[in-house]
């Protein structure tokens, strides 16, 4: 994991810059005009490539707010409490829409029978 081969890379960067492209493309349709937009595919640790690249007073970061579980958050931390606390620009955090909070999987308790493997024959 802490380094694959040069052609693993290059087709996770391929397929990268292709989902952030179509992402873009079905969230706006298209780059705005008189929108200055810089896309690029970054392996890092999000929180501080985001604020390393959002280095100037004048740029906006972007950023989701509460897309983890309780234990995503402790596992991971999150992205957006470092940025608002190491960012050097303004920084604009987006709630989930209503819609992705109402189809979040709520808890599951975990019975035995749901790790139960059928025996053969």
């Amino acid at each position: 994991m802490r380094a694959p081969c040069p052609v693993l890379l290059r087709l996770w960067e391929q397929e990268a810059s292709e989902r952030l492209r179509d992402a873009f493309d079905e969230a706006f349709g298209g780059v705005p005009d008189g929108v200055a937009v810089q896309s690029m595919v970054v392996r890092a640790p999000p929180g501080p490539a985001l604020v390393e690249l959002a280095d100037q007073h004048d740029d906006l970061l972007v950023v989701g707010y509460g897309g983890r579980s309780r234990l995503g958050y402790t596992v991971h931390g999150t992205v957006t409490r470092y940025c608002m606390a190491h960012a050097r620009c303004p920084v604009l955090t987006v709630p989930p829409p209503e819609l992705i909070r109402e189809l979040r999987p709520r808890r599951h308790h975990w019975r035995p029978e749901d790790f139960a493997i059928p025996l053969a024959g």
